[in-house]
């Protein structure tokens, strides 16, 4: 029997409070699954304690970040409008909030097991 591959591609949103410093403490990983070349569902893992994120800098501003979690769950909702979401995000984030560059990987196995390992890798602290 065939195993059919899936196409996810995710982005990695990061909190940088200090471009020049380069230091950055991810906050979220967004993910879409791809078929036939077109989002069919989108996914989001966020760091689930903003504890250590004012640990990382005590000035953060919790307020908007919690409120960039809400707007991303929402506009997730539907797979159709989220390539235009994160468009806008890939083209006007590159101050305190910054987007990586799209990655990509083929998955065999649940999307959601997948996306969790990810975040488990990729959003802080680590």
């Amino acid at each position: 029997m065939r195993t059919e591959h899936r196409c996810i591609e995710f982005f990695v949103l990061s909190y940088v409070p200090q471009v020049v410093c380069e230091e950055k403490y991810n906050l979220a990983l967004i993910a879409l699954e791809r078929r036939d070349e077109r989002a069919c569902s989108t996914d989001a893992r966020f760091i689930s304690d903003t504890k250590a994120l004012l640990n990382f800098d005590p000035n953060a501003d919790i307020e908007m970040v919690s409120a960039l979690f809400d707007e991303i769950k929402e506009r997730l909702r539907r797979p159709e409008d989220a390539e235009d979401f994160l468009q806008m995000m890939l083209d006007s984030f590159s101050n305190v909030i910054q987007i990586s560059d799209r990655k990509r990987i083929f998955i065999s196995g649940d999307p959601a097991d997948e996306i969790d390992k990810l975040a488990a890798d990729y959003i802080s602290p680590r």
